[in-house]
This record gives C-alpha cells, structure tokens and sequence, in this order.
C-alpha cells in the first residue's frame, strides 16, 4: 500500500497486517492505493484505491486567513485614521490657540489702552475684573480692587440712586442699562463723574451673573 499525496513510496506488509496507520498529515488530498498477490506471487496490478481529502483546522483555512486580513487590514486602517484625526485635531487646536491669543492681545490693547474705566462684577457687586484705569480713579491697582464692592467707590450721595438704579434694573431683567453718578479716588478723594453703560448677563433660571461695564 502507499499513500499517495504523502508517500509514493510502496509499503509491503504480510497478510498479518491489515491495518495502515498515518498521522499528523497535512491539509490536502491523498489517493489510498492497495494492491496485493496471491499464494503463488501473482500480483493483482490494478488494485484498489480511495481518494481522501483532509480539510485544515478553522485556524488554517482560507476563509480564516481572509478574515484575518481583512481584520489588519481594518486595524491598519483605523490607525492610519485615527493618527491622521489626531494631527487634524492638534492642528485645529494650535490655530484656535493662535486665533485666541491674538483676538486675547488685540482685547487686551484696547481695554488696557483706553481712557475709560471698564470693570466687570459679580451678582453680589463685587469686582472681578477692572482695567489699569482703576489707578487714576480709584486710586488702587486693578489687582487690589479684586474683591472689592464696585459702592465701595461711589461717591456716599450717589449710592442711594445707584443702588435703586440697580435694583431696578434686576427686577425687570434688563440686559443693558445706563446711569450717571460719581465715582470717588480712594487715595486722594479725588471726584470723578462717571456715565456708565452696563450689561447684565442672567443665568437660565434668571438669577444675575456677571455684569459688564
């Protein structure tokens, strides 16, 4: 006997044996031969034979190498778009900062070089911000206000008026509002006549936030 595909090879066996074992054979396919001789030594030169196919494990298969690729090939992909997005996204930030910084430095020089006095508070009154202004008619340094009631610098027989104003102005919800009062320089007492255009931001629920003026 011999197998074909595997070994061309004859195989002589007596008749005590009847059996043909392999193992361990690849994927493929074989033809099974046998042929055999009588008593006197007459050999049956046809014989028989049986085609075998042996399929592989899933893991060999073709459809698993396909899908296998196919797999990198996705992962390869998403990597190539994902590092590309990244970049995107890096380059869209970078500009963004840069627009910020120069909208920030072109803000900066108009609130820091004007001769008017701009300050913003919170819903309580108190300052949060106010320009280099706040030097001359305040008579402290802008970060020295921080904190500070922007009545604290209303001159005491316009605080009546300005608070009056104010309330005024939350209980209608006005966005932006005016008035006309004085304001009074801490360090030297020094009066200055203020007219004052205001702008009121309120949360959904309408309570007041900030104010911008």
């Amino acid at each position: 006997y011999r197998l074909l595909g595997f070994n061309d090879n004859w195989i002589e066996v007596d008749s005590k044996r009847r059996f043909a074992a392999y193992t361990n054979l690849n994927a493929g396919s074989y033809r099974f031969q046998v042929t055999g001789s009588n008593n006197d030594g007459v050999w049956n030169e046809k014989g028989v034979f049986i085609d075998i196919a042996i399929t592989p494990p899933w893991w060999k298969s073709k459809w698993f190498y396909s899908a296998l690729g196919l797999f990198i090939l996705l992962i390869v992909t998403a990597t190539v778009w994902y590092l590309f997005r990244l970049r995107f996204e890096i380059s869209e930030r970078e500009r963004a900062e840069k627009s910020l910084r120069i909208s920030e430095e072109k803000y900066r020089d108009v609130v820091e070089g004007t001769t008017d006095l701009i300050t913003r508070v919170d819903g309580q009154g108190k300052l949060l911000f106010v320009n280099s202004m706040a030097q001359k008619i305040y008579g402290r340094s802008p970060a020295a206000c921080i904190g500070l009631s922007a009545f604290d610098f209303i001159h005491p027989d316009d605080r009546k008026t300005t608070q009056q104003w104010f309330d005024g102005c939350l209980e209608n919800r006005l966005k932006n509002g005016s008035i006309e009062n004085r304001q009074i320089n801490l360090e030297t007492g020094e009066q200055f006549s203020m007219f004052w255009t205001s702008h009121f931001h309120f949360s959904k629920n309408g309570r007041l936030k900030i104010i911008n003026s």
